[in-house]
């Protein structure tokens, strides 16, 4: 007769499922509370939540009125997995601290993880990558600038034509310099949440895959030709969130929550990037096209 691993045959109990709503769930995924009882009685402080591809992230575990929910790092795993209303997360606990995820779409279907980049997550590693904050913004000391150079008049924007008027402004931008500029540009894509209004990250991936050297002050261009200067933060080996400047981009485009926002490394020599293109697709437009889809889906 088989003998059956009783601990396995536990540890597989311990599954739940979630449906992602970006209203609740964007900032924060609350634990089903009939699933508390697994954690007997101590709630780890911290979590990591490990994806199909193998890739994990770390996350917080925060109890608010008797609700146990993942919080701080969620927002990075639902940033990085591009997640939409109505897809599926089956969460399997394996008694201790770890969290496997598999992810469905809305067809039903085992989501296949990507980058933002539209690649698969990428095993790879960024070789001579700055050890610190420090390290990294003073590789690049050549693009420091006044005060009055990233000052612009009135809102805090200006058409392109005026922004780079500037000697040290168009050095800032590597578009100047096509000499590596590759014939399809990377990209990364942001949809807009409600914590996106002081910062995002960016997607390691979209830094890794293509060994991108961010200049820590880069310029975002809209459609339009306006531009804003935004700070580029290092925030660990390989990640970056885009902070001071990026508030006012946010405001003077009156962005919200399910807005999509594409950007396109513009890279010059040594794939060093000073300039992000970005292209903004508005929530309207968005459910006008998946009904447009399901209409087609339909007949």
């Amino acid at each position: 007769m088989a003998i059956v691993d009783s601990s396995s045959r536990i540890s597989s109990s311990l599954e739940f499922f979630k449906v992602f709503f970006p209203n609740s769930s964007s900032e924060r995924m609350s634990i089903p509370p009939a699933f508390v009882k697994y954690f007997n009685g101590r709630i780890p402080s911290e979590a990591v939540i490990r994806d199909q591809s193998g890739k994990s992230w770390h996350v917080t575990l925060e109890e608010l009125k008797n609700v146990v929910f993942f919080k701080d790092g969620w927002q990075e795993f639902v940033d990085s997995h591009l997640l939409k209303l109505g897809e599926f997360l089956v969460f399997q606990y394996d008694g201790s601290h770890m969290f496997d995820v598999k992810i469905f779409s809305k067809n039903g279907c085992k989501k296949k993880l990507v980058s933002r980049t539209g690649t698969p997550f990428p095993v790879a590693k960024v070789k001579d990558e700055p050890q610190s904050e420090h390290d990294y913004s003073t590789s690049l000391t050549r693009c420091k600038r006044s005060d009055s150079e990233v000052r612009s008049t009135g809102s805090g924007t200006a058409p392109k034509s005026k922004r780079r008027s500037t000697s040290n402004l168009e050095e800032l931008s590597p578009s100047n310099n096509t000499e590596h500029i590759s014939t399809k540009s990377p990209t990364f894509e942001h949809i807009v949440r409600h914590w996106s209004r002081n910062s995002i990250h960016i997607p390691k991936p979209a830094i890794v895959t293509h060994n991108i050297l961010l200049k820590p002050n880069v310029v975002i261009v809209d459609e339009m030709g306006r531009s804003w200067v935004v700070t580029a933060k290092p925030i660990s080996r390989g990640r970056f969130a885009l902070t001071t400047g990026w508030p006012a981009f946010f405001r003077e485009n009156s962005l919200i929550p399910g807005d999509e926002c594409t950007f396109e490394f513009v890279l010059g020599s040594n794939n060093i990037c000073g300039e992000l293109k970005v292209k903004i697709m508005r929530t309207l437009e968005i459910t006008q096209q998946e009904k447009q889809t399901t209409m087609v889906q339909e007949e």
